[in-house]
């Protein structure tokens, strides 16, 4: 199964250069960046063209915001293609997902699975410490 990271400016490839860190050499992982003089059209040329036929079904986009210019055209490629996108990326949704799939898990399983990972995924620390201080004992940890 192939990922693609998609991202206004640099950040895919950041996230990409993160996750190497944390989980190793990732094989079939690829970035594309939105430069700030670039037409959003054009991005979504270069991730048609990066398409193989054996990547139906079994691709999952992630980009950076909903409704962002790369959101929508991935989602403009899913009116022709069989693929899956999950937006709103972060570092530890990225795992979780780059694990499952590593682990043998379907592109539609990954994708639960990075879903379920986003709702754990943001913190208020501050709250946090408090609970862990004894501060306010009524908040969930």
């Amino acid at each position: 199964m192939k990922f693609v990271l998609a991202s206004h400016g640099h950040l895919s490839e950041g996230m990409l250069d993160t996750l190497q860190m944390l989980l190793g050499p990732q094989e079939d992982v690829l970035t594309f960046v939105l430069h700030p003089e670039e037409e959003a059209a054009r991005l979504g040329e270069r991730m048609e063209a990066a398409l193989e036929p054996e990547d139906e079904g079994n691709i999952v986009f992630f980009t950076d915001l909903y409704f962002g210019s790369p959101f929508n055209q991935v989602v403009n490629l899913s009116r022709n293609h069989a693929i899956y996108h999950v937006t709103g990326m972060n570092v530890p949704t990225l795992v979780e997902a780059l694990v499952a799939r590593n682990g043998g898990k379907s592109a539609s399983e990954v994708c639960d699975i990075a879903l379920e990972a986003a709702k754990d995924s943001v913190k208020d620390v501050r709250k946090l410490m408090s609970v862990a201080d004894g501060q306010e004992e009524d908040e969930e940890f």
